[in-house]
């Protein structure tokens, strides 16, 4: 997951400011560093931010960090968070109940099968 944290840690380690990070990029407008690397971060900008202080891109990343939840988007405002964590435990809840389920329904259907059998082998003898 990126983290914009990262970019304002080693602007701190190599003493440099916010104005020469941007000036670097490209920006001459009156923002802020805060809009840029916490706003639509696309890999071009990623790219200028990593060539600026020398490091690859993936030093902007914490790849150990676990995302809670997925952002599904919504109808205009409305944006919904599905949290997978919860949910792939529950699935898995529910897969394992149907799978007793199945197991069982299919005992059922031997049960039944089997006194088809019982059943038709009974008519065959007293028919004979």
């Amino acid at each position: 997951m990126y983290n914009p944290q990262k970019v304002m840690q080693l602007l701190e380690t190599v003493g440099a400011k916010n104005r020469d990070l941007l000036d670097f990029m490209g920006k001459n407008w009156n923002g802020s560093l805060q809009q840029v690397i916490n706003g639509d971060i696309r890999v071009s900008k990623l790219e200028k931010i990593a060539d600026f202080f020398g490091v690859p891109v993936d030093t902007f990343f914490d790849r150990g960090l676990v995302c809670p939840s997925v952002h599904i988007g919504g109808v205009k405002t409305h944006v919904h968070n599905f949290n997978v964590g919860e949910n792939c435990d529950a699935l898995r809840a529910l897969l394992s109940e149907k799978d007793k389920r199945i197991q069982v329904l299919e005992q059922l259907v031997d049960a039944l099968q089997a006194q088809i059998s019982i059943k038709t082998n009974s008519d065959k003898s007293r028919t004979e």
